[in-house]
Protein backbone atom coordinates (compact mmCIF):
# COMPACT_ATOMS: atom_id res chain seq x y z
CA UNK A 1 0.00 0.00 0.00
CA UNK A 2 2.79 2.41 0.93
CA UNK A 3 4.65 1.59 -2.29
CA UNK A 4 1.51 2.33 -4.33
CA UNK A 5 1.06 5.68 -2.62
CA UNK A 6 4.69 6.59 -3.29
CA UNK A 7 4.28 5.63 -6.95
CA UNK A 8 1.13 7.73 -7.30
CA UNK A 9 2.65 10.79 -5.64
CA UNK A 10 5.93 10.45 -7.53
CA UNK A 11 4.52 9.77 -10.98
CA UNK A 12 1.62 12.20 -11.13
CA UNK A 13 2.23 14.77 -13.83
CA UNK A 14 0.85 17.75 -11.95
CA UNK A 15 3.05 19.23 -9.27
CA UNK A 16 2.39 20.39 -5.77
CA UNK A 17 3.37 23.98 -6.64
CA UNK A 18 -0.17 25.12 -5.88
CA UNK A 19 0.64 24.62 -2.18
CA UNK A 20 3.81 26.75 -2.22
CA UNK A 21 1.86 29.88 -1.36
CA UNK A 22 0.96 28.36 2.03
CA UNK A 23 4.47 27.56 3.21
CA UNK A 24 7.79 27.56 1.44
CA UNK A 25 10.34 25.21 3.00
CA UNK A 26 13.77 24.82 1.41
CA UNK A 27 14.28 21.33 -0.02
CA UNK A 28 10.68 20.35 0.79
CA UNK A 29 10.73 17.74 -1.97
CA UNK A 30 13.79 16.05 -0.46
CA UNK A 31 12.13 16.10 2.97
CA UNK A 32 9.01 14.54 1.41
CA UNK A 33 11.13 11.77 -0.14
CA UNK A 34 12.78 11.05 3.20
CA UNK A 35 9.43 10.90 5.01
CA UNK A 36 7.81 8.65 2.39
CA UNK A 37 10.71 6.21 2.44
CA UNK A 38 10.81 6.16 6.25
CA UNK A 39 7.24 4.86 6.16
CA UNK A 40 8.02 2.44 3.32
CA UNK A 41 10.96 0.97 5.24
CA UNK A 42 8.94 0.68 8.45
CA UNK A 43 6.16 -1.09 6.52
CA UNK A 44 8.68 -3.53 5.08
CA UNK A 45 10.28 -4.07 8.51
CA UNK A 46 6.93 -5.22 9.86
CA UNK A 47 6.90 -7.96 7.22
CA UNK A 48 10.57 -8.92 7.46
CA UNK A 49 13.59 -8.31 9.69
CA UNK A 50 16.17 -8.43 6.89
CA UNK A 51 17.20 -4.82 7.28
CA UNK A 52 19.92 -4.60 4.60
CA UNK A 53 17.54 -6.13 2.06
CA UNK A 54 14.82 -3.66 3.07
CA UNK A 55 17.17 -0.71 2.56
CA UNK A 56 18.28 -2.17 -0.79
CA UNK A 57 14.73 -2.84 -2.00
CA UNK A 58 13.58 0.63 -0.94
CA UNK A 59 16.51 2.27 -2.74
CA UNK A 60 16.01 0.21 -5.90
CA UNK A 61 12.30 1.10 -5.83
CA UNK A 62 13.27 4.78 -5.53
CA UNK A 63 15.66 4.38 -8.47
CA UNK A 64 12.96 2.79 -10.61
CA UNK A 65 10.58 5.66 -9.76
CA UNK A 66 13.26 8.20 -10.71
CA UNK A 67 13.87 6.45 -14.05
CA UNK A 68 10.15 6.28 -14.77
CA UNK A 69 9.80 9.98 -13.98
CA UNK A 70 12.69 10.86 -16.24
CA UNK A 71 11.66 8.82 -19.27
CA UNK A 72 7.88 8.35 -19.14
CA UNK A 73 6.27 11.14 -17.13
CA UNK A 74 7.21 14.54 -18.56
CA UNK A 75 7.60 17.20 -17.23
CA UNK A 76 8.83 15.14 -14.25
CA UNK A 77 12.56 14.46 -14.09
CA UNK A 78 14.64 11.96 -12.18
CA UNK A 79 17.18 13.39 -9.74
CA UNK A 80 20.14 11.81 -7.98
CA UNK A 81 19.39 13.84 -4.85
CA UNK A 82 15.89 12.36 -4.76
CA UNK A 83 17.40 8.87 -4.88
CA UNK A 84 19.81 9.83 -2.09
CA UNK A 85 16.85 11.13 -0.07
CA UNK A 86 15.05 7.81 -0.63
CA UNK A 87 18.13 5.93 0.61
CA UNK A 88 18.44 8.17 3.69
CA UNK A 89 14.73 7.74 4.43
CA UNK A 90 15.02 3.95 4.19
CA UNK A 91 17.96 3.94 6.61
CA UNK A 92 16.14 6.20 9.07
CA UNK A 93 13.02 4.00 8.79
CA UNK A 94 14.95 0.83 9.60
CA UNK A 95 16.80 2.48 12.49
CA UNK A 96 13.53 3.88 13.85
CA UNK A 97 11.88 0.47 13.60
CA UNK A 98 14.75 -1.21 15.45
CA UNK A 99 14.69 1.50 18.13
CA UNK A 100 10.92 1.27 18.64
CA UNK A 101 11.04 -2.53 18.60
CA UNK A 102 13.77 -2.61 21.26
CA UNK A 103 11.93 -0.08 23.46
CA UNK A 104 8.67 -2.01 23.13
CA UNK A 105 10.34 -5.37 23.80
CA UNK A 106 12.16 -3.93 26.82
CA UNK A 107 8.91 -2.48 28.19
CA UNK A 108 7.10 -5.82 27.74
CA UNK A 109 9.92 -7.71 29.45
CA UNK A 110 9.96 -5.25 32.36
CA UNK A 111 6.19 -5.55 32.88
CA UNK A 112 6.39 -9.38 32.72
CA UNK A 113 9.21 -9.53 35.27
CA UNK A 114 7.22 -7.41 37.76
CA UNK A 115 4.37 -9.93 37.77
Amino acid sequence: MMAAMIAYLSLRTSSFDEFNFIINIPYEDKIAHIIMYIFLAISLCIASRKYIIIITISTIYGGIIELLQNYYFPPRTGEWLDLLSDFIGAIIGVVLFIFIQKKTFKKINNSNSKQ
